[in-house]
């Protein structure tokens, strides 16, 4: 059977798209849906350890069970509401970076 199971359907997960923060239907490793591509959230304004953590996203199954397990806890979500709230933090942590950004 391919495809995901009705629990895990559910699930999202962050990975990049072209450089961008994606979101994808399912559990980390599982890359097939491609829901949508976050364009107002730049991957480069996020802190450090969130931009290498979205990298090794792309490599997830050659990963350690440690660092499988450190990164579902990170990017893994059960479902969109979950996600949603982190994507919020993201979304307000740009928005302040843009704010310093612009000259008083």
């Amino acid at each position: 059977i391919r495809g995901l199971c009705g629990m895990h359907k559910e699930y999202r997960h962050l990975g990049l798209q072209a450089g961008k923060l994606a979101v994808y239907q399912g559990t980390l490793g599982y890359d097939e849906v491609l829901l949508r591509v976050e364009r107002n959230i730049a991957v480069e304004a996020l802190p450090t350890a969130w931009q290498e953590k979205l990298a090794k996203a792309a490599y997830f199954r050659s990963c350690s069970q440690e660092e499988k397990a450190q990164l579902r806890e990170s990017l893994e979500f059960v479902d969109e509401q979950a996600l949603n709230n982190v994507l919020e933090n993201f979304d307000e942590l740009s928005d302040d970076l843009r704010r310093t950004d612009v000259a008083p």
